[in-house]
C-alpha cells in the first residue's frame, strides 16, 4: 500500500512538472545597431550597440491573464570617439500579473520589476521595482503605482539625475541608479462623450538620499477621434520641484499630437513645449543632436509620416524645428530623418536610418548620423 501511495505521489508530481514545462513560453532577440555619427569636430565615428535579450513566461492554470514573466539582457557597446567598450547586464522585467473579474469590472495586480508610463510619457516612462493596481469598468480606469528606482541598472534605465549624483559609473556592468520613491495615481474616463477620453494623474518622485530632490507633477489628458481617420492627443503637465533647501520651482510641459491614418500609412503633426525649469523623472532625448538634450527650455514642432507599400516594408520620415524658450523663442535648430524597415523573414528585420541636425544659434553643433539595424528573433 505504501509503495502504491509513493507511486501515485510521484506520478502526481511528474504530472504537475510536465504541465508547467509544456506551459512555458519563451524566446530571445538579438539586435545590432551600427551607427556612424559626427563628433564636435564634424568627423564620423562608429557607435555600435549589440543587445541580446531572453525572456520566459509561465502562465498560471493555463490562463492568458495570470502569469509570471521575466526578461534579461546583455548589452555591448563600442564608442570609437572615445575608444572605449562597455558591457552591461540587466534583469529588465520580472513580474507577476494577476487579473480578477467581477461581472463587467476588472482588477489587475502587478508586482515585481516592470515598465510603467505616466499619462505624459516624457514625465515618466521606465522600469522600476514596485506594485501596481488597476481597476477598470465601463466608465473609467483607475490605477495606483508605487515603485523604487535604487536597484535599477543606471546604465540601462536612464533618469534625469540630480547634479550631485556621482555614483553612476558607465564602466561598471551593473551600476545602481539613484534612489527615488515613485508614485503614480490617476483616473481616466474613457469614451466620456463622442468617444473622447479625459484623464487626470498625479506623479511624484521623492529622492531617498542625503540631499532631497522632490518632483511632483499634475497631468491633464484629453484624447480621441475628431473624425474616423483623425485622432488627437493633448496633455498638459504642471510641475513643482525642489532640490535640497532651495525653494520650489514651478514649470510646465505641454504636448499636442494629431495623427491621420489611411490604408497604407499615416501623417502625424506634433507640438511640444517644455518651460525653462522643467525637470522630468525619466531621461528622454529631445533632439537628435550630439548633446542629446532633455526636454527643457524648448519648443518643438514637427511633421512625420509612414508609408507601407508592402506588408513587410515600411518607409518613414520626419522633420522638426526647435526654438529656445528662454531666448524669446529664438530659432534653435532644424532636424530631419528618413528611415526604412524591411521584414526579411518573420524573425529577421533590417532597418536603415539617416538623421541630420542643423544648429542655428550656436548652442549645439551640426550633427549627422546613419544607422543600420539588424534584429533576429529566436
Amino acid at each position: 500500500m505504501k509503495s502504491l501511495k509513493k507511486l501515485a505521489a510521484a506520478l502526481f508530481v511528474c504530472g504537475i512538472f510536465q504541465t508547467a514545462v509544456f506551459a512555458l513560453d519563451g524566446g530571445a532577440l538579438l539586435a545590432n545597431d551600427s551607427t556612424f555619427k559626427t563628433n564636435k569636430d564634424q568627423k564620423y565615428y562608429l557607435n555600435q550597440k549589440d543587445v541580446f535579450t531572453a525572456w520566459v513566461k509561465v502562465p498560471f492554470a493555463d490562463s492568458t491573464e495570470n502569469y509570471f514573466i521575466s526578461e534579461a539582457l546583455y548589452k555591448f557597446e563600442y564608442n570609437q570617439n572615445i575608444k572605449q567598450m562597455f558591457n552591461y547586464v540587466d534583469l529588465n522585467l520580472c513580474k507577476v500579473n494577476y487579473v480578477l473579474h467581477f461581472d463587467e469590472d476588472q482588477l489587475k495586480l502587478e508586482g515585481g520589476r516592470f515598465y510603467t508610463s505616466a499619462l505624459s510619457p516624457i514625465v515618466y516612462s521606465q522600469n522600476a521595482d514596485g506594485i501596481k493596481a488597476s481597476y477598470k469598468n465601463k466608465l473609467l480606469t483607475a490605477s495606483a503605482f508605487m515603485g523604487y528606482t535604487g536597484l535599477l541598472n543606471g546604465n540601462i534605465v536612464k533618469m534625469v539625475n540630480a547634479f550631485d549624483y556621482t555614483l553612476l559609473d558607465t564602466k561598471k556592468v551593473y551600476s545602481l541608479q539613484d534612489k527615488y520613491f515613485v508614485t503614480i495615481d490617476g483616473v481616466t474616463f474613457g469614451n466620456l462623450f463622442y468617444n473622447q477620453s479625459i484623464g487626470i494623474q498625479f506623479t511624484g518622485a521623492f529622492r531617498l538620499n542625503e540631499v532631497a530632490n522632490t518632483k511632483m507633477y499634475a497631468t491633464l489628458l484629453m484624447k480621441g477621434p475628431l473624425t474616423s481617420n483623425l485622432i488627437y492627443n493633448l496633455d498638459a503637465t504642471a510641475e513643482l520641484s525642489k532640490y535640497g533647501n532651495h525653494e520650489f520651482n514651478f514649470s510646465m510641459l505641454g504636448r499636442l499630437v494629431l495623427g491621420y491614418y489611411f490604408n497604407k500609412g499615416s501623417v502625424t503633426a506634433n507640438v511640444i513645449y517644455a518651460s525653462e525649469k522643467f525637470n522630468a523623472v525619466t531621461s528622454h532625448c529631445a533632439l537628435d543632436c550630439a548633446s542629446e538634450p532633455e526636454y527643457n527650455n524648448l519648443f518643438k514642432a514637427g511633421l512625420s509620416g509612414t508609408y507601407k507599400p508592402l506588408d513587410n516594408l515600411m518607409f518613414s520620415a520626419g522633420a522638426d524645428i526647435a526654438m529656445d524658450v528662454k531666448k524669446f523663442y529664438e530659432m534653435k535648430g532644424f532636424q530631419y530623418n528618413v528611415a526604412a524597415k524591411y521584414q526579411v523573414l518573420s524573425d529577421v528585420e533590417l532597418g536603415l536610418k539617416w538623421n541630420q541636425y542643423f544648429d542655428f544659434n550656436k548652442s549645439e553643433v551640426n550633427f549627422n548620423s546613419i544607422s543600420a539595424v539588424v534584429k533576429i528573433a529566436f
